[in-house]
């Protein structure tokens, strides 16, 4: 479920009965909830309650460059992946061009790294601080690359960039939110509202007891051509 800051905090004020389904949010009110969702997540990252969403970024790239850091600070400078999602694409004019994600196996199996060309496919290494995106071939332009990742949130950026939620996440947040935004209101917590709140955030604690693994990418060996595993000597590993 993708949803914005804003959708997130109209549908606590509804259920905090604060509003009324369809009716605008003025923007003292929506600045007001936004704050309390930020204090709500930032809250639950302390402990150890991580909030996972999908999130399209694009960054430029750089023409005789295949490897770029992802994380605060690196080439992709943004959060930090959990994983990348198999829906990444470069973006020349008014056409996009899916780069499949591999597995670093089938990403070491390309001998030569020098060669430059359409990239037909990226990997991802998750390693910490930064993460490490390899692209085969590597690139002559500096198109945008489109790249869907899973991160760890712990604060939204704006009140309009959208992410897309991981099942059950939704549910939790906007409950919990309403609980946080009722008092703000002069409005008191109801039994079924403080139920749904407790039982939604017990489910994330339960789900989030066992620990994220990244997603296994597809290994596409018939699209990339030898299935052989090449020299892992003439590449960066």
């Amino acid at each position: 479920m993708e949803l914005s800051a804003n959708d997130i905090g109209e549908r606590a004020l509804v259920k905090a009965r604060v509003i009324y389904p369809g009716e605008a949010v003025s923007a003292g009110m929506g600045l007001q909830v936004f704050n309390e969702l930020n204090g709500l997540l930032e809250s639950w990252s302390l402990s150890n309650l991580m909030i996972v969403a999908d999130v399209l970024e694009h960054f430029d790239l750089v023409a005789g460059t295949s490897e770029y850091t992802y994380g605060a600070g690196g080439t992709f400078d943004s959060a930090r992946p959990i994983s990348i999602r198999d829906e990444c694409f470069i973006r020349s004019g008014n056409m996009d061009r899916r780069v499949p994600l591999v597995t670093l196996d089938v990403y070491r199996s390309r001998m030569d790294k020098s060669v430059q060309g359409e990239v037909r496919m990226m990997a991802y290494n998750p390693e910490y601080p930064l993460g490490k995106v390899f692209l085969w071939h590597t690139p002559f332009s500096t198109n945008p690359i489109y790249i869907r990742a899973s991160k760890v949130i712990d604060k939204f950026a704006s009140r309009t960039t959208a992410v897309g939620l991981e099942p059950g996440y939704a549910r939790a947040i906007i409950a919990n939110l309403a609980v946080e935004i009722c008092p703000n209101f002069g409005k008191k917590v109801s039994s079924e509202l403080a139920y749904v709140a407790k039982e939604s955030m017990g489910v994330i604690k339960s789900t989030n007891s066992v620990p994220i693994k990244p997603r296994r990418a597809s290994e596409l060996a018939a699209m990339t051509g030898r299935g052989s595993r090449g020299n892992i000597l003439t590449g960066p590993y």
